[in-house]
Formats: structure tokens, sequence, C-alpha cells
């Protein structure tokens, strides 16, 4: 029951597109050296939904909670965060590392 409680409240959080998004995304680039500014500088083919995992997974909840959050599956979330990690791989871009390293 908790549980659900949270993932509503979190849930307007994980908008694609907007300010809440925005504001997600500042603050982790703020604590993390700018790192989700410098992710959709460098991979800009990369879809909204994956720049959400990305910072999901960079925060470090678990692929369970990232699929309730975004109400996608586990296997999605799975999927997205391969393919992610490909296409970072394959465009060999300036903060790969540190790229790689979040996702896990």
């Amino acid at each position: 029951q908790k549980a659900k409680k949270a993932v509503e409240n979190a849930s307007p959080l994980m908008r694609p597109v907007g300010t809440n998004r925005e504001k997600f995304e500042a603050m982790l680039d703020e604590d993390l050296d700018n790192i989700m500014s410098d992710l959709r500088a460098e991979m800009p083919s990369l879809k909204d939904k994956d720049y959400m995992i990305f910072s999901l997974l960079l925060i470090g909840f678990d692929v369970t909670t990232i699929s309730n959050l975004l109400n996608i599956s586990a296997n999605t979330v799975y999927i997205r965060k391969s393919r992610m990690k490909a296409q970072i791989l394959e465009h060999n871009p300036l903060h790969k590392d540190q790229f790689i390293e979040a996702i896990g």
C-alpha cells in the first residue's frame, strides 16, 4: 500500500517533457557534474524515455522500481538499457565512461 502510494506521488516527476523533468535533470546536473546535459548534448539520438531511464538508474533505482514508475515492463527497461549502452559504445562520446558506469 505504501509503495503504491509512493509510486503514485512520484509518477508526475517521471513525465518525459516539461518543467518537472527539467528540474529533476537540473538537480542531477548540479550534483553530478552536468551528466544529464552532457548525455543530451553528446547523445541526441536517444529518446526521452531513454534519458528518464538513464536518470533513474543514475540515482540507483532498480529495474522493478523504474518499470513501476514509468508504467512499462521490467523487460522493456532491460532492453532499453542494453540498447542505450550499445549506442553509447558505438558513438563513443566524450563522457562515454561516465555514461556506461552510470547505467551499469
